[in-house]
């Protein structure tokens, strides 16, 4: 029975026992009153215990949430201890192979530079390597260097205490150990055409180095000087007459011909660092600096340049061409920085090989020219979308480059790339056998055969794009076939050009070989003189002439030969060059080429 049944039966017993109406009204009020407080209290003392067992329920949800995150603050140190490891791992790792790239290989520190090692970047400071070894192979030991006293030490007259004796300058004389040979010049021709009119007041001499195969020739040139007699002569008339000395590659320098064809051959198509070069000469008998040897080389390229800007232009010219690039290092302030070398083939012309500081559209100008319209056959780089269009050059594209993207995909999705790559195949093996066709028969046979193959790869490549994900190694290739399927296709109606690249890309390892004995060049002008002297190695490969004596013959010929007509001493012209009576007898008449020829038998 509840409490307010109680108090109204307590009430109404209360009438009945005869209690006063009024008083009995005001206690039922006060009563109910009482109950509705005490009603009020149970219920709010209901929601307190509600809100408080929801404020425990959440205490516990957040105290569980509070161990996840824990948790999660803990695996994350975890994490991050370990990449901090590995960042660290990774950062020595590149130090070293930036080291032992780019940087000085000698671990010797200066006691006073220990304080600032933490500062040193190993990289950077290799050009400061390279300037140290440079200044310590300027003079290398002579024979006799090795016993030397040095230079003594001592007080001034002003108290203060003497350096070492100041180094001379000047040319060296050639060690008399060396094989010599005699080049008497004749006389002038007006003194043998009227010796009495002339009388010898001297003879004067002047030596240079010539190169035979495993050793170094001192040539000793001398030539008598005349003084006229006044009888019977003008006032126009030299008063002292000689015969002219034969041209060299460097006029009154030390360098002949020979040598400077086994310089160059030695350095740039055999790959041999100068300092490699530099050891080579002192065990045949004469220690030559690296400076000199540096010089030469300098000489010598800016000797030759004229000769490959005029096979450049006559490359132009040709119908169609390849071309590739790859990078190289040139030695900059605090680091080395990276360049391009670009290899320009002219099948049946020249392989021309051209610098520069960037890969992009104006050093692809600067290779092609302005104006070229023949066909390009290159990869599908944007630097060359410029050239290519109506009225300009037409692409012709690189199946070598396309499979390679496959290649690279069969990991990935090995039964659908080898679809690719076995027909890719095919085309390789149809272009195998028409190697030696004519242009019509190559035409026929790839419109006959391989075309099918091509329409069948370009609808698969297709549907490979539509079907697997936009980022996938095999949708990236088909894409590669899709976007290029016009430069693909050009190879079944031009006979003339390959279906493929591979031909620059196998000269550019002229280039690729040397880099890996040399890594860098010590700036832009020697970069262009690498392009220079690779661009005549090549030629003469591709040509099939013997380059030691294509260069020596060469050396001979250019200091002497009209400007207007270098080109025909590019290799692609020297066989009909060196065939004209004319120039066969230079070279026989040459006194200093007469030596070599001797000397080489």
């Amino acid at each position: 029975m509840s409490d307010r049944s109680l108090t109204d039966e307590f009430l109404d017993a209360m009438v009945d026992g005869g209690g006063a109406p009024d008083e009995l009204s005001a206690l039922r009020t006060a009563l109910a009153d009482a109950q509705a407080e005490r009603d009020a209290a149970r219920q709010a003392r209901e929601q307190a215990e509600a809100q408080r067992e929801a404020a425990l329920r959440e205490r516990d949800l957040v105290s569980a949430r509070l161990d996840e995150v824990e948790g999660e603050r803990a695996k994350l140190a975890e994490q991050n201890g370990a990449m901090v490891a590995l960042l660290a791992t990774v950062q020595h790792q590149l130090a070293v192979l930036r080291r032992n790239s780019y940087g000085r290989k000698s671990e010797r520190v200066p006691p006073g530079q220990l304080p600032l090692l933490p500062l040193i970047d190993p990289a950077v400071d290799a050009d400061d390597d390279a300037a140290a070894g440079e200044d310590e192979a300027l003079e290398p030991a002579s024979p006799s260097d090795a016993d030397a006293t040095p230079p003594e030490e001592g007080l001034n007259r002003a108290g203060n205490r003497r350096g070492k004796a100041n180094r001379r300058h000047g040319r060296r004389k050639l060690p008399e150990h060396l094989t010599t040979v005699e080049v008497p010049l004749p006389d002038p021709p007006e003194v043998l055409a009227d010796p009495a009119r002339y009388r010898c007041i001297g003879v004067e001499t002047s030596e240079h180095l010539e190169y035979a195969p495993g050793r170094l020739i001192r040539v000793r040139t001398t030539r008598s000087k005349f003084a006229r007699s006044d009888q019977g002569m003008s006032d126009s008339e030299p008063q002292v007459v000689a015969a002219p000395i034969p041209s060299k590659p460097i006029q009154r320098g030390m360098l002949g011909a020979s040598l400077g064809a086994e310089l160059i051959l030695a350095k740039y198509g055999e790959h041999m660092p100068l300092y490699r070069l530099e050891k080579r000469f002192a065990r045949l008998g004469l220690p030559i600096t690296r400076s000199t040897l540096c010089g030469w080389t300098t000489a010598l390229g800016e000797l030759v340049h004229v000769v490959v800007d005029a096979m450049l232009e006559d490359a132009r010219q040709a119908e169609w061409v390849m071309t590739d690039a790859t990078g190289t290092l040139v030695l900059n302030l605090g680091e080395c920085r990276r360049t391009h070398f670009w290899v320009l083939v002219a099948p049946g012309r020249s392989v021309l090989f051209r610098h520069s500081a960037k890969h992009d559209q104006a050093a692809v100008t600067k290779l092609l020219g302005d104006g070229f319209k023949g066909i390009v056959v290159a990869d599908a780089n944007a630097v060359f979308n410029h050239v290519f269009g109506d009225g300009k050059a037409t692409e012709s594209g690189c199946w070598a480059h396309a499979r390679r993207y496959v290649f690279d995909s069969i990991k990935s999705d090995r039964e659908r790339a080898g679809e690719l790559l076995a027909r890719i195949s095919q085309l390789f093996e149809i272009e195998r056998g028409l190697e030696e066709a004519p242009r019509k028969e190559r035409e026929r046979v790839r419109q006959r055969r391989s075309a099918p193959i091509v329409d069948w790869l370009m609808a698969r490549c297709q549907t490979f794009r539509q079907q697997l994900d936009e980022h996938s190694p095999l949708a990236q290739a088909a894409g590669y076939f899709v976007n290029q399927e016009g430069a693909l296709r050009h190879f079944l109606s031009d006979g003339r050009v390959p279906i493929h690249n591979n031909d620059s890309e196998r000269q550019l390892r002229h280039l690729v070989v040397g880099r890996k004995n040399w890594l860098f060049h010590g700036s832009d002008e020697g970069a262009e003189h690498t392009a220079a002297f690779v661009s005549l190695l090549a030629s003469c490969q591709m040509h099939r002439i013997e380059p030691w004596i294509y260069l020596r013959d060469l050396f001979t010929l250019l200091p002497d030969w009209p400007r207007s007509r270098v080109f025909e001493l590019a290799p692609m012209n020297w066989r009909t060059t060196i065939a004209r009576p004319d120039v066969a007898a230079a070279l026989e008449m040459h006194p200093f080429r007469m030596v070599s020829d001797v000397l080489c038998r």
